[in-house]
């Protein structure tokens, strides 16, 4: 059995779905918890805990409970804990293949405890969304950025954008299959929570209520604000609202005639939040930076017509103005133009529904990435 070390967010669903993918496959994965958590993330406990699968999951010894006060010291001494206990157990545990999950956190994390391994294993880097796009900007964090792409040995992207990218900071290796950071996505679990109407016929609004980071919902808030009297008959769901979101929203609600519903983060579940998709005519989702965004692959399944940002990559998945809108973050206007242009306009969100699905199925669907998936870690060995 093949073990693979992966350094990843232990409370994170994309790393929880990434690793669900490899149910079937004999494979041991110790997972490294690159960011603090309060909690693993239930998908990833019940891989732990199930011992049908031929695959394998634990948490590195110890990081279940320490990743938090570890990381705290991390933060304010310049002892680096965690990268001395992620080179012991590599030392000891002597895996194949040695896999960062996103840069900034498990990326760095790996190319601080690689100089001193009596062995370096195989280095494989996931980017996600922002992780070379927006971390450019800052001369600090280009350092450490070629630091650890030129460790890198397996570079898989989401997008050509950050492949061009990360060739301009000096990587040199294999390039893994481009798809999406958590892998395929579950069309059949899509069909089995219910049959959509057309987007046409639907009086719903979803819009993604990031606000922190490079989160532009307050943006989006400002346009339909200004849209108020066009929008009397839809109903608005602000999901994954931050706090500083549903102030604004709240706000907002109370000058306007606008029917705003907000949702927490985490207070949907994914099935929740794919049946709201498949009962609503338009997704926005604003932000300045990202890959290949899930509020677009969620949209694109659901029949929900997509205005994302012209910041993320989206535009190599979706078809920019027949099957997606793709906007200035900062230009009002603009996405005010998007909005109405969604909301008038019955063939064009009635047909990018159709093109959607299609672009998902043949594209980043469980079935379409299996054989990617499926030699993923074994693509350059015979254990498979």
């Amino acid at each position: 059995m093949k073990l693979v070390f992966v350094v990843a967010m232990a409370d994170s669903v994309h790393t929880a779905r990434w690793l669900s993918q490899f149910a079937d496959q004999h494979l041991l994965i110790l997972l490294f918890p690159s960011t603090p958590h309060r909690r693993v993330h239930p998908v990833i406990n019940d891989l732990i805990q199930n011992n049908s699968n031929n695959l394998r999951v634990r948490i590195a010894p110890g990081m279940r409970y320490l990743a938090l006060p570890l990381w705290l010291i991390d933060r304010s001494t310049p002892l680096r804990i965690r990268s001395r206990i992620l080179r012991y157990l590599i030392d000891v545990q002597k895996p194949t293949i040695l896999h960062g999950m996103e840069t900034q956190n498990a990326g760095y994390l790996i190319a601080e405890a690689i100089p001193q391994l009596r062995t370096v294993p195989k280095v494989y880097l996931s980017i996600w969304g922002s992780d070379l796009f927006w971390f450019q900007q800052f001369a600090n964090h280009r350092s450490k950025i070629r630091s650890i792409l030129s460790k890198t040995d397996a570079l898989s992207t989401e997008c050509k954008r950050d492949i061009e990218l990360a060739k301009a900071f000096g990587f040199k290796g294999k390039l893994l299959p481009t798809i999406p950071a958590s892998g395929g996505v579950d069309l059949d679990h899509v069909t089995r929570l219910g049959k959509f109407d057309l987007p046409s016929q639907r009086s719903k609004i979803m819009v993604k209520g990031y606000s922190g980071f490079v989160g532009r919902s307050l943006i989006a808030l400002e346009a339909l604000e200004q849209m108020s009297d066009e929008l009397k008959s839809y109903e608005i769901h602000v999901y994954s609202a931050s706090l500083r979101t549903r102030w604004r929203a709240r706000r907002i609600q109370r000058r306007s005639d606008l029917h705003i519903v907000l949702h927490k983060k985490h207070a949907l579940t994914h099935g929740e939040v794919i049946t709201m998709l498949g009962e609503s005519r338009l997704s926005i989702s604003i932000s300045l930076s990202d890959g290949f965004p899930g509020s677009l692959r969620e949209a694109m399944i659901t029949g929900c017509f997509p205005i994302e940002s012209k910041c993320s990559c989206g535009n190599e998945w979706a078809t920019a103005g027949k099957s997606a809108l793709f906007v200035d973050p900062d230009d009002v206007s603009e996405i005010m133009s998007a909005i109405r242009t969604a909301l008038n306009d019955d063939v064009l969100v009635d047909n990018a529904a159709k093109t959607n699905y299609g672009l998902a199925n043949d594209g980043f669907s469980k079935a379409s990435v299996s054989t990617g998936i499926k030699n993923y870690y074994f693509g350059d060995d015979d254990d498979n």
